[in-house]
């Protein structure tokens, strides 16, 4: 009986559910959302939720002195646009204008419209949508003008988040170069920046920035985390092949196994147009938040005015197809 029992035991591990395996699919933000906020200590500070980690607990992204930017990273279709609504949305939930604001740039036609009756840009949270590299020479101006004034009176922080930097790195690279040395050595962590590309990109002076921060999100992708100081982690998962918007969150050079939220209902896209139902989900995001905070009652230094690009940029991305798993952009 003794040797049986020492088998069974031996045997056990094995038994035991992969932690790639026991992640959900496609965990819908609106409960984790209600889970993690209704906690006795739910998250201090400015902190978004992007999906579940390993433990099966809320994955987020934190942004304080400590994590002051933040990288995203992965192919195409890995779910990193849906990363950067997921973190869109969940801070435009749960904090005020007051507290957080942003800027949107989308030069690739895919973050910040998602084909519905509203966009980002409608949120009351959002100080500038830039969807034209002609107007990122603007954009700097107002950030100028905003770190200028930032020290006379109370401001929100502002998290500018960027999609396919990469792709737009020509028309990016010499005004967010200007705008990285307006932020280079300030004591106060009043200016984030996330910054989605499908690798890391070095020789950039802006980008560097952010990739010294040490912070990421990196998706259908392990090659990272060898840049990123965890290397037991890269070791133990190797080449592995990871479902849209699985990936690996690195903080302080450790890394944990995360698979990304979806703002919508998988279940409710099985009898509805794919495409309209996630649409109409966005929208419903967009319009709670915007019910839920006023705007701001007085204009933050340098944006005098909510602005939104209003054309779609010619190199736009065919749309997504429609299954679910296509969603995840």
């Amino acid at each position: 009986m003794a040797s049986a029992s020492a088998r069974l035991n031996q045997a056990a591990p094995a038994l035991l559910p992969d932690p790639v395996a026991a992640l959900p699919l496609s965990p819908p933000l609106a409960s984790l959302m209600q889970e993690i906020w209704d906690r006795a200590e739910p998250p201090r500070g400015t902190t978004a939720l992007i999906g579940v980690d390993q433990e099966l607990q809320p994955a987020l992204i934190e942004l304080s002195e400590d994590s002051t930017h933040w990288q995203v990273l992965g192919p195409r279709r890995s779910g990193k646009t849906t990363l950067l609504r997921n973190l869109v949305l969940s801070l435009a939930e749960r904090c005020s204008p007051e507290e957080v604001a942003f800027v949107l740039v989308d030069l690739m036609g895919e973050f910040v419209a998602h084909k519905g009756k509203m966009s980002l840009a409608d949120l009351p949270h959002t100080l500038k949508a830039v969807g034209r590299s002609d107007e990122l020479p603007k954009l700097v101006e107002s950030v100028e003008a905003f770190l200028a004034a930032a020290h006379a009176e109370p401001h929100p922080i502002i998290v500018v988040v960027i999609d396919g930097y990469d792709d737009g790195r020509d028309e990016l690279a010499r005004p967010m170069d200007r705008l990285a040395r307006l932020v280079r050595g300030r004591e106060t962590c009043d200016l984030h920046f996330v910054v989605a590309s499908r690798e890391q990109i070095h020789g950039d002076t802006f980008y560097n920035q952010v990739r010294f921060a040490q912070n990421a999100v990196a998706l259908r992708s392990t090659d990272i985390l060898r840049d990123l100081g965890d290397a037991s982690s890269a070791l133990s998962a190797g080449k592995q092949k990871m479902p849209t918007g699985r990936g690996y969150l690195v903080r302080q050079e450790q890394a944990k196994l995360v698979q990304c939220a979806v703002p919508f209902d998988v279940a409710a896209l099985e009898d509805a147009d794919a495409k309209r139902a996630v649409a109409d989900a966005l929208d419903s995001w967009i319009e709670r938040v915007a019910q839920l905070w006023p705007a701001p009652a007085a204009p933050i230094p340098g944006f005098a005015a909510v602005e939104a690009s209003d054309e779609q940029p010619a190199e736009a991305r065919a749309e997504a197809n429609s299954a679910p798993s296509a969603m995840l952009t």
